[in-house]
């Protein structure tokens, strides 16, 4: 699901509830809306949505680049809102009002941070749902409000000097995000906490067969998970997603039972588990 916020611009800070996102913008003069600050501010509901702090500076300086303007200036309004859907962190700019008399609102639907990519550097970024890379740095997988961001690999470089506003293009990329998103849907965020980051490696993925496991995920601990075809190839007789993350979400079960494993096979009516005793 989308985030809808809205961005306010002008005026003096108001700290508002409900399912909201705000941004505040100062404005220096009367009628005159100053685009130099930013702050996101997240409350009611949506406090649960995971907003990294660093996209309010983004914004702000790419706002600043354009200058102040007069709230009665419709065309200036107009440019304002088009530099607004312009951040990749932004999907659309859905509506927008004046607030008398040096203020803006417009609101917004905003991408929701699904994965995240290596960088050359050995930190991250983050990519929406739609392949998207949005902006913003970590020195570790970043953890939203839904738990770690998985990883989208293979960590082969193809992916090292993506930027803000670059696409995933790759099918084999684009085949472990939706694993990723898929994950996110499926597992509560205390489970993938439980589990720490994942790198999804759907190199194979398309190659998938009884003997090739095709898409695998890393766990921590030397944990191995055989996934078999992506949720995004939508192959007839492959099981149901929802299906092999319960088997998943089992295993999760057993470890915080003491029961260690290495291995899980998904890919089957009953998942098939490799104990580290030797068991199973």
């Amino acid at each position: 699901m989308p985030v809808w916020v809205t961005l306010l611009l002008g005026g003096a800070l108001v700290a508002l509830a409900g399912r909201e996102l705000f941004g505040h913008f100062l404005a220096s003069e009367s009628a005159r809306v100053d685009t130099r600050r930013v702050a996101i501010e997240v409350g009611g509901e949506l406090g649960g949505d995971w907003v990294p702090e660093g996209w309010s500076a983004w914004l702000a300086a790419r706002l600043a680049e354009y200058g102040p303007i007069s709230s009665l200036d419709r065309e200036a309004r107009r440019a304002l809102a088009e530099r607004i859907e312009a951040a990749p962190f932004v999907r659309a700019v859905v509506g927008e009002r004046v607030l008398w008399p040096d203020g803006l609102a417009f609101e917004v639907e905003l991408r929701r941070p699904a994965a995240s990519v290596r960088t050359r550097d050995g930190r991250f970024r983050v990519v929406a749902a739609d392949g998207i890379v949005l902006p913003g740095l970590w020195p570790t997988p970043p953890e939203s409000a839904a738990g770690f961001l998985p990883v989208v690999g293979p960590n082969d470089g193809a992916l090292y000097d993506l930027r803000p506003g670059d696409s995933l293009v790759e099918e084999r990329h684009l085949d472990a995000l939706s694993v990723a998103v898929s994950l996110g849907a499926h597992l509560t965020r205390e489970e993938s906490r439980f589990l720490g980051p994942v790198l999804i490696d759907a190199e194979l993925a398309r190659a998938a067969s009884i003997d090739e496991p095709g898409t695998r995920l890393f766990l921590e601990d030397r944990r191995l998970v055989f996934f078999g075809r992506t949720p995004r190839q939508g192959l007839p007789g492959e099981l149901p997603e929802g299906r092999k993350w319960g088997h998943l979400r089992r295993a999760i079960g057993a470890l915080g039972e003491g029961a260690d494993w290495d291995l899980l096979d998904v890919r089957w009516d009953r998942g098939r588990i490799r104990y580290r005793d030797g068991a199973g």
